[in-house]
C-alpha cells in the first residue's frame, strides 16, 4: 500500500499523556520504534500552539480531549478523506470518548496519526510496533447477543473452542452494516473497548501478557498505544483462551 510505504512522510506523533509541558508536535523520528519511543509530555490536547510553549499544566489547566479536526490542525495536516481515511469526521466522538475514559483514570497513553490502514499488518508497519501487540477487536454475535472479542493481531478467533467454552450454539462475526449500526465506525477502526458501545468484552490472555498494546482509536488513521495492564484495569474484560494461531 503506497500510503504505508511513505509512513515517515505522513505520520505524526500527536501527544502523549499525562500532560505536562508541551511544544509543537513533530514528524515521527526515523527508527523511533513507534509509539513506545515517543517522549512523554509533548502536546497538551486542547491548547493552541500559539500559547506559550513554556506553560505548564499547572499554569494552563488541561481542557480535555481534542476533536480529530483539532488534532489535525495542530499538525498542519489536511483533513482530506483520501489522505486520512473515510471515517475521520464521523468517528471523532469515539476518539474523544476513548481519551476521556483514559483521562478520567489518569492513564498514560500515546496517540499517533498516520496514513489509513486496512489490515493489522499495515497497522503494525506504520506504527513501527510488533503485530502481536496490536489489539484486534472483533464484534461478534453469540446466539442472540453481540459482544466484543479482543486478541493479538497475529492470532484469529478460536470460534469452535470459544463456542464450546461458553455453551453457545452459534457464533459469527458481525457484518459491516451491523458494526456500523452499533458503533458508528467502519471495520478496521474499532477500539478494544466494548464498554463504549454497551458490549461485553472478552480478551485473549496472550494480549494481556503483552507489555503494551496498540490499536486504532475509532479511525483507520489514528492509533493509541498504552500499557496492557492499564487497558485491563480500565476495560475489565473477561480473560481467557479466546484466540488461536
Amino acid at each position: 500500500m503506497a500510503a504505508v510505504s511513505n509512513q515517515q512522510d505522513t505520520r505524526r506523533f500527536l501527544f502523549c499523556k499525562p500532560p505536562g509541558r508541551y511544544s509543537e508536535a513533530a514528524p515521527a523520528p526515523a527508527n523511533s520504534g513507534g509509539l513506545q519511543k515517543v517522549s512523554c509530555r509533548s502536546v497538551v490536547v486542547g491548547h493552541r500552539l500559539s500559547e506559550s510553549p513554556q506553560a505548564s499544566s499547572r499554569e494552563r489547566p488541561h481542557r480535555g480531549a481534542a476533536s480529530t479536526t483539532q488534532l489535525l490542525s495542530l499538525q498542519g495536516l489536511t483533513t482530506a478523506p483520501e489522505t486520512f481515511g473515510e471515517s475521520f469526521v464521523e468517528s471523532a466522538s469515539v476518539f474523544e470518548r476513548i481519551c476521556g475514559l483514559l483521562d478520567a483514570r489518569s492513564v498514560a497513553y500515546q496517540v499517533l496519526c498516520h496514513a489509513p490502514v486496512l489490515t493489522s499488518e499495515e497497522a503494525a508497519q506504520v506504527r513501527g510496533t510488533s503485530l502481536a501487540s496490536g489489539a484486534k477487536a472483533l464484534i461478534c454475535k453469540a446466539d442472540d447477543d453481540y459482544l466484543m472479542v479482543v486478541m493479538p493481531a497475529d492470532l484469529r478467533l478460536a470460534s469452535k473452542s470459544l463456542r464450546k467454552l461458553k455453551g453457545w450454539k452459534k457464533l459469527r462475526f458481525a457484518s459491516a452494516d451491523e458494526v456500523l449500526e452499533m458503533t458508528g465506525l467502519l471495520t478496521g477502526s474499532i477500539p478494544p473497548f466494548g464498554s463504549l458501545f454497551g458490549l461485553t468484552t472478552l480478551c485473549d490472555e496472550r494480549l494481556a501478557a503483552q507489555d503494551s498494546i496498540n490499536f486504532n482509536a475509532g479511525d483507520r488513521s489514528i492509533s493509541i498505544g498504552m500499557a496492557a495492564t492499564d487497558y485491563l484495569d480500565t476495560e475489565q474484560p473477561e480473560l481467557g483462551p479466546f484466540a488461536e494461531a
